[in-house]
């Protein structure tokens, strides 16, 4: 499975945390994690 993650800049300044952790998850579930360039 594969997903794209998107990240907001709300959340990658103020809870980093949540998306590491997110991130570390699915790939422990075997989740291929791609992040967007053209996210807004």
């Amino acid at each position: 499975m594969r997903v794209a993650l998107m990240i907001t800049c709300l959340g990658d300044q103020f809870f980093p945390e949540v998306g590491l952790a997110t991130v570390r998850l699915l790939r422990r579930l075997g989740v291929e994690v791609e992040f967007p360039q053209a996210q807004t």
